[in-house]
């Protein structure tokens, strides 16, 4: 359960982070862009931690799947949503496209080592192997 709260974090931190480099370098933060990006980007990290929640009890192997299974989904729902935002009359800015990458990055990484450790507690399989 932890697994959903580390996506939230890790982004408020990245975009405070950018905000600040941005700002830093004179240039204007385009809020409705950064927001845009993140939430979208939270939907799309949060759905990626089902498949892992689904797997907890079940084996090395199994908690392996899932996690690959939830950064698949993290990945093409990122791209499904910069697809609509792009194709569709929202008009999202220049800059949503480095937001969405920022936030992309950052909360891959978290999820990948949120579903290692759910990996490395698993407990691992009990099948016997050849005798």
């Amino acid at each position: 359960m932890r697994s959903l709260l580390v996506a939230p974090l890790v982004l408020v931190v990245v975009g405070l982070a950018g905000w600040l480099i941005v700002r830093g370098l004179g240039r204007a933060v385009v809020l409705r862009d950064m927001l845009l990006a993140g939430g979208l980007c939270l939907a799309a990290a949060e759905l990626a931690c089902v498949p892992v929640v689904l797997a907890r009890r079940a084996s090395q192997g199994a908690v392996a799947q899932a996690g690959l299974v939830g950064t698949l989904v993290h990945l093409l729902g990122c791209l499904a949503v910069a697809a609509v935002v792009y194709l569709t009359p929202v008009k999202a800015g220049a800059g949503f496209m480095g937001w969405l990458l920022a936030f992309y990055w950052s909360s891959l990484l978290a999820l990948v080592v949120v579903f290692v450790r759910a990996v490395k507690t698993a407990s691992p399989s009990q099948t016997a192997g050849p005798q």
